[in-house]
């Protein structure tokens, strides 16, 4: 008996380990069931987070960073030649140099002129060492437009220390003026003026479509600064907005290049070409005006880019007017003044234009579905109003003055 009941107990002992080790065992499979059900939910997340974004609706659209820091693909030199070299790698991309090399502190729409107006303040000094790394770099370019352009800008550099120093002694000079300073600001704005009242009112009653820039010597940085901007109403409408609506883009996303790449280097090639010949011809600028128009009325067409992506070449040139054209008091070639591009854009271009925006309209009505494959921007009653004014404003004028003068080139339309 004492036998069997031992036994039992030894049993009952084993039992209890086994059920122990049972329970331990299901308590580990259940722990391990419980990790291979996280990993598992860790492993159906990320098809669940694919699938919602495949479900929302949404568009895609390059926003540049406004606060972007001065890059090192940026050459800024003395009399504000900027170029943007960026712009060879990215020739789509429409976001200006003047975003990354100035501030605009105030834009107006002006009732005088009819057009739009951006005053600017410069955001960066000149960096000479950036900008001699810069050429040397660019010298290899295998690209024969700018290694030329690079060549020259090279030259520039060594003689732009001159303009530093010219405008120092014009300074030293006007500030034994009594009240120097507020005569000064007073100049600026009267030239401003005259541009506004004499210029523009005339270019708008021959319906030329026009950008423009206003430069003269800034007191602060000793250099020749271009201080204000201006866009007629007939070049935003030819770019697809109002001047309200162009002065509202401005200030929310900053100045648009509608020039392409190789046509602005255009202009800065005859902008090193004029100050080569203001250092060397330190004279009167009546005459020395007249040899720098000759230099800017360019044999090569310039592409434009609207907002709505509509691509067309153009004959275009620069006027220049300076302050001696309305007050015979100075005649230094230190004075404020402004160039004026003008673009000569055939009748022919400028029907296309409008049928490309009448169409375009026209394919919005079809099919709602069809709108994603087409450039995402909002159209309206309002756009197709504006291409009537523009037709009444302008078209007429432009194809009086140009019966002669034909370009058969075709405008384009880039679809994204």
């Amino acid at each position: 008996m004492d036998e069997q009941t031992n036994l039992e107990q030894q049993n009952e002992q084993s039992g209890k380990q086994q059920n122990e080790t049972t329970q331990e065992g299901s308590q580990q499979s259940e722990d391990n069931l419980k990790i291979d059900d996280s990993k598992c939910n860790q492993i159906t997340k990320a098809p669940n987070k694919k699938k919602v974004l495949k479900i929302v609706e949404f568009s895609y659209q390059k926003i540049n960073n406004m606060g972007v820091q001065f890059n090192n693909l940026v050459l800024h030199t003395y009399g504000d030649l900027i170029i943007d070299l960026s712009k060879l790698n990215d020739s789509e991309d429409r976001f200006s140099v003047w975003n990354l090399c100035k501030t605009w502190p105030k834009t107006e729409i002006s009732k005088t002129s009819n057009t739009f107006n951006i005053f600017l303040e410069n955001k960066n000094v000149v960096n000479e060492d950036q900008n001699k790394q810069l050429i040397k770099v660019l010298k290899e370019y295998p690209d024969q437009n700018i290694h030329s352009i690079t060549l020259e800008m090279e030259q520039y550099n060594e003689l732009s220390k001159l303009l530093t120093q010219h405008i120092q002694n014009y300074f030293a000079l006007l500030k034994q003026i009594p009240n120097f300073f507020t005569q000064f600001i007073q100049r600026k704005q009267q030239f401003d003026y005259y541009a506004d009242k004499y210029i523009y009112q005339e270019y708008n009653e021959k319906g030329l479509i026009y950008f423009a820039t206003h430069s003269g010597p800034d007191v602060l940085t000793n250099d020749l600064s271009i201080y204000k901007i201006v866009f007629s109403e007939s070049l935003a409408l030819i770019l697809g907005k109002s001047l309200q609506e162009l002065q509202d883009l401005t200030r929310r996303n900053g100045a648009y290049e509608f020039l392409e790449f190789d046509s602005y280097l255009e202009v800065v090639k005859s902008k090193i070409y004029g100050l080569f010949q203001v250092f060397q011809n330190q004279q009167n600028s009546s005459e020395l005006f007249k040899i720098l128009e000759n230099n800017m009325q360019y044999t090569k067409q310039f592409k434009i880019h609207t907002f709505d992506d509509i691509q067309f070449y153009t004959n275009a040139q620069i006027k220049l007017h300076k302050m001696s054209d309305f007050i015979k008091d100075n005649n230094n070639i230190l004075d404020f003044f402004c160039g004026v591009l003008i673009l000569d854009i055939s009748p022919s271009t400028l029907r296309q234009i409008i049928t490309l925006r009448q169409q375009f309209q026209e394919n919005q009505n079809i099919d709602s579905q069809q709108k994603e494959q087409l450039p995402n921007y909002e159209y309206n009653l309002e756009y197709v109003m504006q291409a009537e004014i523009f037709m009444e404003k302008y078209f007429q004028k432009q194809e009086a003055s140009q019966k002669n003068n034909q370009n058969n080139k075709q405008c384009s339309y880039r679809f994204k």
